[in-house]
């Protein structure tokens, strides 16, 4: 697979799917590919590919994970960036960009996602 790799997990059965679909297309469209020719010489942050994994068996009841997987300052392999059990919710928008972003380059501006 691609990396830098976001994999969103989620529960099929609570009718998650669309909410991952939505997140996926934010995520590809704020982290968008970048050719690698250009790689070298861009202060950007871009991530590969995103993988969607439905889960529908009962342990995975009102699972909602999103993952990255990628080399950063954080570390490399799969880390878990958001869990909606433990953090009670799903993510704000703003909030998952700022923390794949943290992943990805730590020094790319987001614009208004930035904001406070």
């Amino acid at each position: 697979m691609p990396t830098p790799l976001v994999v969103l997990e989620y529960c099929q059965r609570c009718k998650f799917g669309l909410r991952a679909n939505w997140i996926q297309q934010e995520l590809l469209s704020t982290f968008a590919p970048i050719p690698p020719a250009q790689q070298a010489n861009s202060n950007s942050a871009s991530i590969a590919s995103v993988l969607l994994i439905p889960k529908v068996d009962d342990a995975s009841s009102g699972r909602f994970r999103v993952w990255i997987h990628a080399s950063s300052n954080q570390g490399s392999g799969l880390q878990l960036v958001w869990d909606r059990k433990v953090q009670a919710g799903f993510p704000e928008m703003k909030v998952l960009k700022q923390k794949i972003r943290d992943h990805v380059n730590p020094d790319f501006g987001l614009g208004h996602s930035d904001k406070k």
